[in-house]
């Protein structure tokens, strides 16, 4: 949970040996209700107004050649209430409040668990010092397939790009269900997302006859660059190596009163880690006039449109004229596989002088396999230039070297 600028309160209670094998945690306003047991394995039902929306949901989390050992060694509970104040955003301050609880087993993994009104939340930590390899993280929830769905699906790992299917979960188009999406049971829509994803790999579900279980892209063993694209030959059997103590990304369940409270519900931000940034003034949210768009076909000008610098000076204007805060230079700038190569029909320092006279900023398009080879000496080049950012595109995976991939250009990008 973020803490910038907290009120809270907590309360803690410790236990050095918990025999009960049944656990409560109720939402602040006391309408949603998480009910837990670890024996004989860890399982939980999730109710609101009194009824079970999710039952017999299955947890757990699985190291390689560590045995679980579910057999809880201390117990925390906490409750903490608070506002936080966004950088940017729709609003000023955000308010949060929920009653959490903690379990650390005789493993060395901890659950955490956190009710608010309105959702439920829960991460996995893990206390171990060396390498550990993350075999499995086992989420099972047990359903009937005549829910109705909201979401995108596909018949493996892919890109976030489908179109969205209005279905009932037994009748989508393919098995693999990618976050977030919806379903509704009894009359109650219940969406599911994640948030804090950081050097793990993204959450997907699989389908059968009997529910829907996690699934997670496993690490890579064998790639190979076709085009845009980075291609996985094959992977390993498992999903992470991590090093050290730490936490893993946190599992959201949001239960809105109406679907259009979903508008209003930001959960997943709350979640996510603080800003690493000292500084974050340079952070400068606007719209984009994107050539792709309309695949840069100007018409009524005195000049051949196309991927050009006259072109692009066009857009500047218009972008200008209109109040619209960036344009993006797409594919056609450079060549896609050497950054440093640019276009002879392509001034990119006089478009970005001339963007900086009309108060627009540039952003660039990079295929991410060629960015990732070329850092960090590229964006060096992007900052000489002035670049106000960039649009890295197809990557097509969250596996975690992939999602390590975005923690490390974010990083380097903001120190430029």
């Amino acid at each position: 949970m973020r803490s910038l600028y907290s009120i809270f309160a907590i309360i803690v209670f410790f236990s050095q040996s918990t025999l009960a094998q049944s656990h409560e945690v109720i939402s602040p306003d006391k309408r949603t209700r998480l009910v837990l047991s670890t024996s004989p394995r860890l399982l939980v039902n999730i109710l609101k107004e009194n009824e079970i929306l999710l039952a017999d949901v299955a947890l757990g989390l699985t190291l390689k050649d560590k045995r679980s050992n579910l057999r809880i060694v201390k117990e925390n509970r906490a409750n903490e209430a608070g506002v936080i104040h966004p950088i940017y955003g729709q609003e000023r301050s955000i308010s949060y409040a929920y009653n959490g609880l903690e379990l650390h087993f005789q493993d060395k993994t901890t659950l955490e668990l956190r009710v608010f009104d309105n959702a439920i939340a829960f991460r996995w930590l893990t206390a171990l010092r060396n390498e550990q390899v993350i075999e499995k993280e086992l989420f099972k929830i047990p359903l009937l397939g005549t829910e109705r769905f909201i979401g995108t699906t596909s018949s493996s790992f892919h890109g976030y790009e489908d179109d969205y299917e209005f279905s009932t979960l037994d009748s989508v188009a393919y098995d693999t269900l990618a976050m977030p999406f919806a379903i509704t049971k009894a009359s109650q829509s219940i969406v599911f997302a994640e948030s804090n994803l950081i050097s793990y790999p993204g959450l997907h579900f699989k389908k059968d006859n009997t529910g829907i279980e996690a699934i997670f892209p496993h690490v890579v063993d064998a790639q190979d660059t076709t085009h845009f694209d980075v291609v996985v030959k094959s992977r390993r059997n498992y999903l992470a190596k991590v090093t050290g103590p730490r936490s893993y990304p946190w599992r959201v369940i949001l239960l809105p009163d109406s679907d259009i409270d979903l508008l209003k519900n930001r959960l997943v931000y709350l979640l996510a880690d603080e800003t690493e940034l000292k500084d974050t003034t340079w952070i400068k949210p606007g719209k984009v006039a994107w050539d792709w768009w309309n695949a840069i076909s100007l018409t009524g000008v005195n000049f051949e449109a196309g991927v050009n610098t006259e072109s692009y000076k066009y857009f500047i204007d218009f972008a200008a004229e209109y109040g619209i805060e960036y344009i993006n230079l797409d594919e056609g700038w450079s060549d896609q596989f050497d950054l440093f190569d640019l276009k002879p029909d392509v001034n990119v320092k006089e478009i970005i002088d001339y963007a900086k006279s009309k108060n627009v900023g540039v952003f660039l398009w990079c295929v991410w396999h060629t960015l990732h080879r070329q850092m960090p000496g590229i964006l060096d080049q992007f900052e000489k230039w002035g670049v106000a950012g960039i649009k890295v595109d197809f990557m097509n995976r969250d596996d975690q070297e992939v999602v390590g991939f975005y923690h490390k250009l974010a990083r380097e990008t903001a120190k430029r």
